[in-house]
């Protein structure tokens, strides 16, 4: 009797000790490929001259493989629909904490205008993408 209990209680303490390892384990190599993006942002501006700027920025935790934007848009309001006016596509940064991109359109007084940014970080097999919008300003 004694030994089938000694037995019991062994398997017991191994059970105990082993599964929360293994589900640790399986719990750290799921990491999120949000931990990539440390912050974003696209903010939007009109100049005395009527220039408009756009200007994306991405900032990753730490160096990683690729990051930018594989979009980034001024749209202008015309009557009750917005129409791309300044378009960049697939600018990318290699082996980067950082990356920065403004495009520029020239504006019509009194219009309306917002900026859109995708942004995107890969990271050997982690990736992650976040999309954002600007205020909306009217040139001047």
């Amino acid at each position: 009797m004694r030994k089938y209990f000694a037995l019991i209680l062994t398997v017991t303490m191994l059970m105990t000790t082993c599964v929360p390892m293994a589900f640790a384990e399986s719990q750290e190599s799921t990491i999120r490929a949000s931990d990539l993006i440390a912050s974003y942002s696209i903010t939007i501006s009109c100049n005395d001259d009527g220039l408009i700027t756009a200007k994306a920025s991405l900032r990753a935790n730490k160096s990683i493989e690729k990051l930018g934007f594989p979009v980034i848009r001024i749209e202008r309001k015309d009557n009750s629909s917005w129409t791309p006016v300044a378009i960049a596509e697939n600018q990318y940064k290699y082996s980067a904490t950082r990356y920065s991109y403004s495009i520029t359109c020239q504006g019509t007084t009194g219009k309306e205008y917002y900026a859109y940014a995708e942004f995107y970080t890969k990271d050997g097999v982690k990736t992650d993408a976040r999309d954002k919008m600007s205020e909306t300003i009217t040139c001047r």
